[in-house]
């Protein structure tokens, strides 16, 4: 049976996730992207992202690697993204979906094929914050990963208290015209 979604409680310790939090940098305000390629503010999305690499990224991209060979098996090009995002009290991610990278779509040679999501917060550290897909609410604790394909719809509700860490990795494939 095909998954939309796969999740690997605890995959990083909280040492692990502390260690990706602190080597965080350059965060900034992050703003939508419209069609032509060029950031937006709407109320689409309010969070801060800084850059930060994964740790074990190669237990990442067997995690990954095995859930699309289950699964839907895209062609993936070996080109990933990643990210950290802190969201602070009143920050939210409405729904969305992962497709599309900060080019306009014409320009576009590839996409983002999977997304992955993992929590680098203690949940007691905040409220609010819930990587919700429809109605469900995903697991929080520290070190859980996320992995599904980009184009399901997903959102994280509004913080409500504290500060919340994530880290995105989108997997990207070639797009054939």
């Amino acid at each position: 049976q095909r998954k939309l979604i796969h999740t690997i409680k605890n995959f990083y310790t909280p040492k692990e996730c502390k260690q990706i939090i602190k080597n965080s940098s350059g965060f900034e305000d992050s703003y939508s992207v419209g069609a032509d390629g060029k950031p937006k503010k709407d109320s689409y999305r309010f969070a801060h992202i800084g850059k930060s690499k994964p740790l074990r990224m190669e237990d990442v991209a067997k995690e990954v690697l095995d859930f699309n060979s289950k699964n839907r098996n895209m062609n993936l090009n070996g080109h990933f993204q990643s990210a950290v995002n802190k969201y602070t009290k009143g920050m939210y991610f409405n729904t969305h979906i992962d497709l599309i990278s900060g080019k306009g779509m014409l320009d576009v040679k590839e996409c983002r094929k999977v997304s992955c999501v993992i929590q680098l917060s203690n949940p007691e550290d905040y409220t609010g914050g819930r990587l919700m897909f429809e109605d469900k609410e995903m697991s929080a604790d520290w070190g859980d990963f996320h992995i599904f394909y980009a184009d399901y719809p997903h959102k994280v509700t509004e913080i409500t208290k504290g500060i919340r860490y994530s880290m995105n990795i989108f997997c990207y494939g070639d797009i054939v015209w």
